[in-house]
């Protein structure tokens, strides 16, 4: 399969580049920053304006499609990873703008160019716990994906707004698309030596439930593998239909 991944340089989109290759998946990455995974072929571009994403989603996945006299053949699936990664990054109107518009141009542009398949990068935040102002407790535990979502923050904020843009894009197409609502992405170099799975114990893990007054962990992000993402990745070349916030 031809996959483009947008945002493939950051911390989870290099993992997933590099098991997309392993499987045998042609990537092209569009970032902007390259990704240095053995394999793929990177392009520069900015999500936040349209006629990048329209002209990225029928561009070559790299110099030796030239040629083969087939033209720029279109991409199966489209896999979404680029964001401002937090608050505090940049202005909160800012952070809010380039998820929202970027999202909404990446999904746009890979329906008109009649890609079946994407894949966007939600969060745990939509939840309304992590980033927070005091700290707010989950309605029940386990957390689920039916848990309320009530964003503070302007990152959280665009993740939930991201998901309603998904959801009337799928309405309207009908293609497959997928919302992959994270923990916290703690890659392996991140972890103590010798951990195969890292707990961030502060205020977006880390929970009381009422009924037992006591500690209760509620988010877990496995360094390797890491279950969620491998299940999306194989959503993004199956064939599961419709919307799905996972």
């Amino acid at each position: 399969m031809r996959i483009l991944v947008i945002g493939g340089a950051g911390k989870a989109g290099r993992h997933v580049i590099a098991h997309l290759i392993a499987c045998g998946h042609r990537v092209l990455n569009v970032d902007l920053a390259p990704c240095a995974v053995p394999g793929v072929f990177n392009r520069i571009d900015d999500i936040t304006d349209a006629g990048h994403m329209h002209d990225v989603m029928c561009s070559y996945a790299d110099f030796d499609a030239l040629g083969m006299g087939q033209g720029m053949s279109g991409f199966d699936a489209v896999i979404h990873f680029a964001a401002i990664a937090r608050i505090m990054i940049v202005p909160d109107c800012e952070c809010y703008r380039v998820n929202t518009i970027g999202t909404y141009n990446v999904i746009d542009a890979a329906i008109r160019a009649g890609v079946k398949k994407v894949l966007f990068a939600s969060s745990e935040t939509t939840y309304g716990i992590c980033f927070s102002d005091v700290n707010r407790q989950p309605d029940y535990l386990p957390l689920d994906e039916d848990h309320p979502t009530l964003p503070e923050g302007s990152y959280a904020m665009s993740k939930v707004a991201k998901a309603v843009a998904a959801k009337s894009f799928q309405r309207r197409s009908g293609i497959d698309i997928y919302g992959l609502r994270l923990n916290n992405v703690i890659a392996p170099k991140n972890t103590p030596k010798g951990s195969q799975i890292s707990l961030r114990i502060r205020h977006s893990v880390c929970g009381t439930s009422s009924a037992t007054s006591k500690p209760a962990i509620w988010a877990i992000s496995s360094t390797a593998p890491w279950p969620r993402m491998a299940w999306a990745m194989r959503c993004s070349t199956s064939q599961v239909p419709g919307i799905r916030l996972i």
